[in-house]
């Protein structure tokens, strides 16, 4: 046999193994993908569905209990269903806004507050211009109570969560240092 045709077999087995491993590779790489995917959207889908179906955390506070609820939650017979398609604030309270997350992530963050915060509920307010959403954080409290040590307190509580957040999701800095109160103010006024 000549020389020739060893050296002409020997490639031809090198372009098959090489070729194998390329195929081989990119159909992990997408497989792998799918499954990635697969995997964000179940925790997605869980997160969104813990929201939707948490009640609010029982209020200790005097003032936010004596509140009247907004008329959604007073008109349907399901409090779930009422707590989902219905604002939680009361005009006239102030709020914790402690990030505009984009869209995608606003209901994760919101789901870390309820479940890590001491008697702290947490809701997704969509933007009324189009842009970020806004998550703030429920008990809301009036505004000459800003100062009082049940709202920084609270304040504290928020920054620690945040932190923890932050290390959990491995970003820099504290995610809710920027937070801050807001008064809200119903589509009447």
């Amino acid at each position: 046999m000549p020389v020739g045709f060893v050296w002409i077999g020997l490639a031809g087995v090198i372009g098959l193994a090489v070729g194998a491993y390329l195929f081989g590779f990119s159909r992990g790489e997408r497989t792998a993908g799918t499954r990635q995917a697969a995997t964000l959207s179940a925790k997605l889908e869980a997160a969104s569905e813990a929201g939707r179906v948490r009640e609010p955390a029982p209020n200790t506070s005097s003032e936010v209990r004596d509140q009247p609820q907004s008329r959604a939650e007073t008109t349907s017979s399901n409090p779930s269903e009422a707590r989902r398609n219905a604002d939680p604030r009361v005009p006239g309270l102030s709020y914790w806004v402690v990030m505009r997350p984009r869209p995608d992530r606003a209901e994760e963050v919101a789901v870390f507050i309820r479940e890590n915060g001491q008697g702290l509920d947490a809701a997704v307010i969509p933007s009324d211009t189009g842009g970020f959403p806004k998550v703030i954080v429920l008990p809301g409290f009036r505004s000459s109570d800003r100062s009082t040590s049940r709202v920084e307190s609270m304040k504290d509580e928020i920054l620690r969560i945040g932190r923890a957040f932050g290390k959990e999701t491995g970003g820099k800095g504290e995610p809710f240092a920027d937070l801050y109160p807001e008064t809200f103010k119903s589509k009447a006024d």
